[in-house]
């Protein structure tokens, strides 16, 4: 949330409709919030997109429905493969499999 009050921050992730009500059941249960998506200013699922990581198509889609130029983009995700794809677009992107670790990166990028 400190993130959302500071940046544009959005979800981009390959999950589906079963996904989605066990993520919000944890946000509700763990977080004290309703959806996981109150985190972010909104949320790009692929089984709403039509499309997932990594095709380009749904990196595009994100750019295209929040007016964003891909130098803007900080993207972070735990797969090499979606890191490859987004920085084929320009996007800034970085690979993180410790989810423990993300404060860190934050603040090696001077974000926090």
């Amino acid at each position: 949330l400190e993130l959302k009050n500071r940046y544009r921050t959005f979800a981009l992730s390959n999950i589906n409709e079963i996904h989605v009500a066990e993520i919000d059941r944890v946000a509700n249960t763990s977080l004290n919030s309703s959806r996981f998506s109150d985190f972010f200013h909104r949320a790009f699922y692929s089984n709403e997109v039509g499309h997932r990581k990594p095709d380009a198509a749904i990196y595009e889609h994100v750019m295209r429905e929040e007016k964003l130029l891909p130098n803007e983009i900080i993207f972070i995700d735990d797969k090499a493969e979606n890191i490859t794809a987004a920085k084929l677009l320009g996007w800034q992107a970085y690979q993180l499999t410790n989810r423990n670790k993300l404060n860190d990166l934050l603040s090696e990028l001077n974000i926090i």
